[in-house]
């Protein structure tokens, strides 16, 4: 036999659902795309700490396959001489 949704014997009833303010879906909450090497200087730059690559990705909401870009760009901008990094954090 089985049992109804609204069966108050059923197990744990479930929660509901937070309520989202309409207009702010998760592409409207962090910004699109890879920062410029300036973006990221200025960050770096702004900073009163220590700054690695984790740190950068969660300014500027970076995920996922994105990181792989960004450690190329932070790569492409030591080679230049932009960044000096010591330890896996970056100056």
């Amino acid at each position: 036999m089985a049992r109804k949704q609204n069966d108050p014997t059923s197990a744990a009833p479930r929660k509901a659902a937070a309520a989202r303010k309409p207009g702010t879906a998760k592409s409207e909450r962090r910004p699109l795309g890879m920062p410029t090497a300036e973006q990221v200087l200025e960050f770096v730059h702004g900073s009163t700490a220590k700054v690695g690559k984790r740190e950068i990705a969660q300014a500027f909401g970076i995920r996922g396959a994105e990181k792989i870009a960004l450690k190329v760009l932070l790569a492409e901008m030591a080679d230049k001489g932009q960044l000096t990094s010591a330890r896996k954090r970056i100056r």
